[in-house]
């Protein structure tokens, strides 16, 4: 496929002397330093204290030092078929070739439009988020063009009509012939039209073969918050040389990297696993309670209990039990470990103590009773799961709601 050189991504970037990181790691500290080479594979820091290689299996993520440069506004998204979201100011189209300028004034080499999966014009708005969603999800037979369209209605307020427009998404299915700046050329039943850009949400690119990708072993975050996902990387001087799971290769200078995450390939978060089977003791559950006030008395993951979406004590990376629960996962192949810190939620000498088990295909692994007059400390769990099909959390205790509590902090699969 195409080769991409990135080279000034960004208006007004400048190349750093030194690439100093914070490395952070599935187990252990945090390992600071000058990057000195880097890949897929490993990559090697050095420090006051000599270099230091790192495995890839060992690796979370790396941050870069952060710039205070000013970006230039995104003028669309692109996504391509391997999932990597590209911010950047233009993109054209002939004969089946794309260009894409990034932000910052860069235009790439041309790549095959059909390493494109969908454009999104715009600042995306979050309004219609859902909508173009929704639509990227559906099935075609055909390229789509998802234009936006303006709605009128007659609402009552106060007890008088008021109108009102609200804009939603419609879709044209047919074939894009071309993309320039200000229109895109679409042929619907025949006809050569000519859309204004200024109309469109996005276009969405027919796929009509399902491609078998490899998976991506690397994330890569840039400063213009591209995510690029990447199956090999490589440090060359004061750039990285990459290629995604899609086969487009890319250039960019460290300058412009905000973090290279690891965990895709590493690591998997239970919270982001769909439950297997999920139990909870309904002995003490009232009978009439809102779905918020149930939750605490049933297994969550991904949010504290009761807490909306919106509020900032949501705990993204916890599965939470409480009183009598357990929460069933599949172990996903070829990950050998199972973390994460276990805490009693509610305050020391409050409460009731919590009896917690790990089990292994209906095997307990570890048994742990958190007292609830103990220190509110995390207790560390690392169990080996490499013979384990299914993992079950288990708590067991007589009280359930707040007291009985029990969160499993970052709970997850490791390599």
């Amino acid at each position: 496929m195409g080769i991409i050189s990135v080279y000034a991504v960004l208006a007004l970037a400048t190349a750093t002397p030194a690439a100093d990181v914070q490395v952070k790691l599935l187990r252990g500290s945090d390992v600071g330093g000058h990057l000195v080479a880097a890949s897929a594979e490993k990559l090697t820091l050095k420090s006051s204290t000599g270099e230091q290689t790192i495995p890839a299996t060992q690796l979370r993520s790396v941050e870069f030092a952060r710039t205070n440069n000013e970006l230039e506004k995104i003028g669309l998204w692109l996504e391509l078929i391997d999932g990597s979201q590209i911010a950047a100011a233009g993109v054209s189209l002939a004969a089946g070739k794309a260009v894409i300028e990034l932000v910052g004034g860069d235009k790439l080499p041309e790549i095959p439009a059909r390493a494109i999966r969908a454009v999104r014009f715009g600042n995306n708005n979050p309004a219609l988020t859902d909508q173009w969603k929704e639509i990227l999800r559906g099935t075609r037979s055909g390229d789509v063009l998802v234009l936006r369209k303006s709605v009128t209605r007659e609402i009552e307020e106060t007890g008088a009509p008021k109108i009102v427009q609200t804009l939603t998404l419609d879709e044209l299915e047919g074939s894009v012939l071309g993309i320039a700046p200000d229109s895109v050329k679409f042929n619907f039943d025949g006809d050569k039209v000519d859309v204004k850009v200024e109309k469109l949400e996005g276009i969405i690119f027919f796929q009509p073969v399902k491609r078998e990708l490899p998976p991506a072993a690397v994330r890569m975050k840039d400063r213009a918050d591209s995510d690029w996902h990447l199956r090999s990387l490589e440090l060359q001087g004061e750039e990285f040389v990459a290629t995604t799971p899609a086969g487009v290769m890319l250039r960019i200078p460290l300058a412009q990297i905000r973090r290279l995450d690891f965990s895709a390939g590493n690591e998997a978060m239970l919270a982001e696993l769909p439950m297997e089977n999920s139990v909870a003791s309904v002995a003490l559950l009232p009978k009439s309670l809102s779905p918020a006030a149930a939750e605490w008395f049933t297994p969550t993951a991904g949010k504290r209990p009761g807490v909306t979406a919106r509020e900032t004590t949501v705990a993204a990376t916890n599965v939470n039990l409480t009183g009598a629960s357990s929460v069933t996962y599949r172990v996903p192949e070829g990950f050998k470990k199972f973390c994460a810190d276990v805490l009693l939620v509610s305050k020391a000498g409050t409460g009731s103590d919590v009896e917690i088990v790990v089990l292994g295909d209906g095997k307990p692994l570890i048994t742990h009773r958190l007292l609830a007059t103990g220190e509110r400390k995390p207790l560390p769990l690392d169990i080996d799961v490499s013979k384990v099909k299914r993992l079950t959390l288990q708590a067991n205790s007589e009280s359930q709601g707040l007291g009985a509590l029990v969160d499993f902090q970052e709970a997850r699969f490791t390599k």
